[in-house]
C-alpha cells in the first residue's frame, strides 16, 4: 500500500544542509528506536573515504528498508521538504537513484549531525 506521503512530488526539494553530499556516502549502520506511534527516532551512520558521520533523526515516519539494502544501493538523498508546509515533516530520506535499487526510506521532523570523525 502506497501512502499519500510517498506519492508527493518532491521535484522542488533541495538537499538538506545537514549533509548536502549524502549521496557520496555509504550507509554503514542504523539504529531505529520506537517512540509514540507513528513516530520513532533513527541514528544513521554514513561513511566516505575514511570519514564517518552520524545523523540523528527525530519524528521518523513510514520507515522502510528494501530487501538487498545497502549492498545494491546507489546512495541516499537527504531532502529538505519544509517548503511543503507540513507540520511534522521537514525531511525526506530516500534512494539517490530513481531506478529499482533497494533503498532506505523515511520522513522525519528534524535531523542533527551528532558526530563526524576521521576513520583513517
Amino acid at each position: 500500500m502506497t501512502s499519500k506521503l510517498t506519492q508527493t512530488n518532491l521535484s522542488e526539494a533541495r538537499d538538506h544542509v545537514v549533509l548536502e553530499t549524502a549521496y557520496l556516502f555509504d550507509v554503514v549502520g542504523f539504529h531505529y528506536r520506537v517512540a509514540g506511534a507513528p513516530n520513532g527516532s533513527l541514528d544513521l551512520v554514513l561513511e566516505k573515504a575514511g570519514e564517518q558521520v552520524t545523523l540523528h533523526f527525530e519524528g521518523v515516519q513510514e520507515f522502510r528498508v528494501d530487501p538487498g539494502f545497502p549492498f545494491s544501493s546507489a546512495g541516499i538523498q537527504i531532502l529538505d521538504v519544509a517548503y511543503l508546509g507540513w507540520e511534522n515533516i521537514k525531511i525526506r530520506v530516500q534512494g539517490f537513484d530513481d531506478g529499482d535499487a533497494p533503498e532506505l526510506q523515511f520522513w522525519a521532523s528534524a535531523v542533527i549531525n551528532v558526530a563526524s570523525t576521521d576513520c583513517a
